[in-house]
């Protein structure tokens, strides 16, 4: 038998006679999201996705939905070691696996980022493309696996099925979808 989060994610919850959410209309005002807009998306699933770290955005200007260019986009420091979670980010739609390799080559750049090598623990790069191709992510881990660093692919469907199951406030506050309180899943 399915739980309530199981059934939510998959959208077999049924609610007054409709599905609950369906993830085209959270994948569509994805699509419909400006670059700055999306990266404040990114940096707020990063930070409650990540309890045990502080964050601090670098591709964004403070106070306004613009981008501005250096790497990461943004930077979450565990609160306990000195490690980094190197975040990139991007509303980019075509040449993304071109994108992927720049930003994380960059991300790899001392020079660039201030932060040596072996205190990257991950890099995630946030994407609204279906994923990067098989070939694209083999070479990104392989150049990262010499340095025991991990890499995380996130595209429009895990953004979706994040916000979906976990964070539905996030969905009203910046795809302008809204969730009834009655519906929303907290930590189930």
């Amino acid at each position: 038998m399915l739980n309530i989060v199981e059934m939510l994610c998959d959208n077999r919850l049924e609610i007054d006679g409709g599905i609950f959410m369906e993830s085209f209309r959270i994948e569509n005002a994805l699509l419909s999201l400006e670059g700055g807009k999306f990266q404040r998306l990114c940096e707020e699933l990063a930070w409650h996705a990540n309890p045990g770290y502080s964050i601090q955005s670098y591709g964004g200007s403070l106070g306004s939905d613009k981008t501005t260019t250096g790497h990461p986009d943004i930077l979450l420091k565990s609160k306990t070691a000195d490690e980094y979670v190197l975040i990139e980010c991007t509303a980019q739609r075509s040449n993304l696996e071109k994108k992927a390799i720049e930003d994380v080559e960059a991300c790899l750049d001392k020079r660039r980022t201030g932060i040596d090598i072996s205190q990257i623990k991950k890099i995630v790069f946030y994407h609204v493309n279906q994923g990067l191709d098989a070939g694209t992510e083999s070479t990104i881990r392989e150049m990262l696996s010499q340095h025991s660093i991990e890499f995380l692919s996130q595209g429009i469907l895990e953004i979706t099925m994040q916000l979906k199951c976990h964070y539905p406030s996030l969905i009203q506050e910046f795809l302008h979808i809204y969730v009834p309180f009655e519906q929303c899943v907290f930590g189930i």
